[in-house]
């Protein structure tokens, strides 16, 4: 990767990260997180007009970290890329929107009716996470197998599992 595609994440990075600390400054309170840092208010970022998930509305200075932190991981990837922990990763994506339905039905399913609804402490949602993720990973490993097996699938099994 040239020199100029990691100095274009930093900036996006950096530039993003101020824009969004200016942003911060005129962003609505309500909000029923607690504020780690009273100071800095970091816990106004965590949702946006009352939003937690992502794309709740995109802000500019939101974006821009996001474009940065993509390019960024480019250059680190490019760099190592032969890291076995991509190869996890690499399964989960070959079969996205089977993960995608999975996750959902995973979480509306089991996770809401066994986790507590208020905010659990870090080391309990970490825990809760890992084994997420190792479901789904297993899962994904699974379907890799089947996939290999199975040759020629229907149409809709071929476009659920990835094809």
């Amino acid at each position: 990767m040239s020199q100029r595609f990691i100095l274009s994440g930093l900036a996006c990075f950096f530039g993003g990260l101020t824009i969004w600390f200016v942003e911060l400054q005129n962003l609505n309170t309500n909000t029923s997180l607690a504020p780690y840092m009273p100071l800095f208010q970091f816990h106004k970022l965590l949702t946006r007009d009352g939003y937690s998930e992502m794309f709740y509305p995109p802000t500019i200075g939101y974006c821009l970290v996001a474009i940065g932190l993509i390019l960024l991981l480019f250059v680190l990837v490019d760099r190592s890329n032969k890291l076995s922990l991509y190869k996890p990763l690499e399964i989960l994506g070959q079969c996205s929107l089977f993960m995608y339905l999975l996750h959902y039905i995973i979480i509306e399913k089991i996770l809401s009716k066994i986790v507590p609804q208020e905010l659990l402490p870090i080391g309990q949602f970490l825990l809760v996470y890992l084994v997420f993720m190792t479901i789904l990973t297993l899962a994904a490993w699974g379907i890799s197998g089947l996939k290999q097996k199975w040759q020629k699938p229907p149409y809709i099994v071929k476009f659920i599992l990835g094809g």
